[in-house]
């Protein structure tokens, strides 16, 4: 751990000095600024064949303006295509530089870009023709975020108003978050810098994808601040990012998430029973695999309850205080259970949002932990009811602008997650949710109190039900016993 910390620490400082280099390239022309840019170039995914063939879907595709070469030229965009060089004088104007200054910025790295996407997917543009189609996707896509965190980019309203209207402004947000329609996240960073400088730079980054990812923007680092599995490494592309963001902290989990977790229950249990021990290919260990672990996985197969479920067992919900993939936790006491959730939003955007960010984890190239999958596999198994949604909703964990508590429940289950389920993710807390639910000790007193509490009348009807069994008993007993022989 105390490497890991010099290590980034090294890392922060060169970051630093790079920056530094970048702010004063900044008046001295494009060729000076990259000199002072560090970042390495990696490829951009197409979503796998396997899912475009399967599991198409309208999420998957830009709506209004396509960002990069993969969607570029289509016939339903040309709308947002004629209006991305008005964005571009735009972006020049109150940049204080000239379009021409600003297309030679990017023909500096147009191999590099080149080499950002799947081969072949840029051979039918020159330079000249790929470095402008580039630049105006990156302007556009700065002026929407310069907007989404509320700088009040009034030029980009007055350019929406007279051209494509002021409804297109969130579908080409939500054009943002689609897995195809990226660019290099260390070409949209460096543009950034080189529009805004060094802090107000750094600033638009953060606030951005806080923005969009739930996360206020005092509650975490630096978006190259990123997991141990990747090291000091920036996201590839914006996707990723936020991935990383959702994510959060790296949590406790299994050690099976990152292969076992892309894999149905069933077809890892019987796996490590036929093979009598924990299979590597799983992310098992030479151990013997029987006794506890396997009970766990077994008896969570198909048992997990929603919240009105667990609510009549005496485990109730509340907010853990994040918004982060791994802010989930249960507390067991005597004669209840406390399962902590996350905080997060239910709006017209939430669906492409976590789609494109699962099909990322689905998708070749990725190299994050399979974690946002059976996070929404996790809500999807307790949001079965409009109860459900209700209850998130008074307990402060739901925020919802859609229509109804039926609405949310169709949008979180129409979100698909390719049949990956959330025991292998979260099987500690479901292991503890279940041990919770079958304790008969545990229980009995809840489920007394639900049933006969849950409301005023059902408690006046227990009381009147009392009462009608404490005449009978008189009525029994002075039968008997008569009060003149007494």
């Amino acid at each position: 751990m105390k490497e890991t910390r010099m290590e980034f620490q090294h890392y922060e400082d060169s970051r630093t000095d790079s920056l530094k280099l970048i702010e004063a390239a900044r008046n001295q022309g494009p060729s000076q600024f990259w000199q002072g840019r560090r970042y390495s170039v990696s490829r951009m995914p197409k979503i796998a064949t396997f899912i475009r063939e399967k599991y198409d879907s309208e999420d998957y595709y830009p709506l209004v303006v396509s960002l990069g070469p993969y969607h570029h030229g289509h016939p339903s965009l040309r709308s947002g295509e004629e209006f991305k060089p008005r964005a571009l004088k735009s972006f020049a104007l109150d940049s204080g530089k000239h379009e021409g200054f600003w297309l030679d910025v990017v023909r500096h790295v147009t191999g590099d870009l080149r080499e950002s996407y799947v081969e072949g997917s840029t051979d039918k543009y020159d330079d000249d023709e790929f470095a402008r189609m580039m630049l105006q996707d990156a302007c556009l896509a700065i002026m929407l975020m310069t907007e989404v965190i509320e700088d009040q980019d009034e030029s980009l309203f007055k350019l929406l108003s007279e051209h494509l209207g002021m409804g297109a402004f969130l579908p080409m947000t939500r054009d943002l978050h689609v897995f195809e329609n990226q660019f290099p996240f260390w070409f949209l960073e460096s543009m950034i810098y080189f529009r805004y400088g060094k802090d107000l730079g750094v600033d638009v980054v953060r606030k951005f994808l806080a923005k969009v990812s739930l996360v206020k923007p005092d509650d975490f680092e630096p978006i190259n601040i990123s997991s141990d599995d990747f090291g000091v490494d920036a996201p590839v592309h914006l996707v990723e990012a936020l991935q990383r963001l959702v994510v959060g902290e790296r949590h406790e989990i299994n050690p099976t998430s990152r292969i076992s977790s892309a894999i149905p229950s069933r077809l890892v249990i019987r796996a490590r029973k036929m093979c009598g021990y924990g299979v590597r290919l799983f992310g098992g260990t030479s151990k013997d695999y029987s006794g506890r672990d396997r009970d766990i996985e077994e008896q969570l197969v198909d048992s997990f309850h929603s919240i009105t479920e667990l609510k009549a067992k005496g485990i109730h919900i509340g907010p853990s205080g994040g918004a982060s993939c791994n802010d989930i936790k249960f507390h067991s006491s005597y004669l209840y259970g406390t399962l902590q959730l996350p905080m997060f939003y239910a709006t017209i955007l939430t669906r492409p949002f976590y789609s494109n960010i699962i099909v990322y984890e689905m998708s070749p190239g990725s190299r994050g932990d399979v974690i946002v999958t059976p996070y929404v596999s996790f809500l999807k198994s307790m949001i079965q009811s409009p109860k459900d949604v209700k209850e998130l909703r008074n307990k402060g964990i739901l925020t919802s602008v859609m229509g109804g508590d039926e609405e949310v429940m169709k949008l979180f289950h129409s979100i698909d997650t390719f049949g990956i389920d959330s025991s292998l993710a979260y099987g500690n807390v479901r292991a503890q949710i279940q041990k919770h639910y079958n304790s008969y000790t545990k229980t009995w007193v809840a489920e007394f109190f639900h049933s006969y509490f849950r409301s005023p009348w059902t408690v006046i009807a227990l009381i009147i039900s009392f009462l009608l069994v404490c005449l009978t008993f008189t009525q029994t007993y002075f039968t008997i016993y008569p009060r003149g022989k007494n």
